[in-house]
């Protein structure tokens, strides 16, 4: 069987598999896109998350990413920084426009500090991204506290 035909009946295949799962729920399926990933200085980024159904997407794929990083106001709102930069022995790593509030980087194991600048303030924090992964949930100050 040729590689065209294969992928075609895989398609088919999952489509059909979707289609009666669709089928035993009472409510419609509907799927959220996640932020496509990004290769930003050699590293991969997903960032996104705003709405309440891309955080859960985000959340479902942060499995995949060993640094995960979400950005929240003291009061639990999500926030998004104007620039987050990662720094490892005093080299620029990465940096992401816009970060967050979900930010999920494939990043190897190490110390790192990361850099958030969060209404026109610079804010820094150490990180040590384990071999497991990391979940940094950083409150920042937001711009109404």
């Amino acid at each position: 069987m040729n590689r065209s035909l294969r992928s075609t009946l895989a398609t088919l295949a999952g489509g059909l598999v979707l289609h009666v799962a669709a089928g035993a729920h009472s409510t419609p399926i509907t799927e959220v896109a996640v932020p496509a990933p990004r290769v930003i200085h050699g590293i991969t980024v997903v960032n996104g998350g705003a709405s309440s159904d891309e955080a859960q997407a985000m959340r479902r794929l942060s499995t995949q990413y060993p640094l995960r990083v979400v950005l929240s106001a003291p009061n639990g709102e999500y926030q998004v920084a104007d620039r987050l930069s990662v720094w490892r022995s005093g080299r620029l790593v990465t940096e992401v426009a816009n970060a967050g509030p979900w930010v999920l980087m494939d990043l190897p194991p190490g110390a790192y500090t990361l850099q958030g600048r969060i209404d026109g303030q610079l804010m820094q924090r150490p990180l040590t991204l384990s071999a497991s992964g990391t979940t940094l949930h950083w409150v920042v100050p937001s711009a109404r506290d």
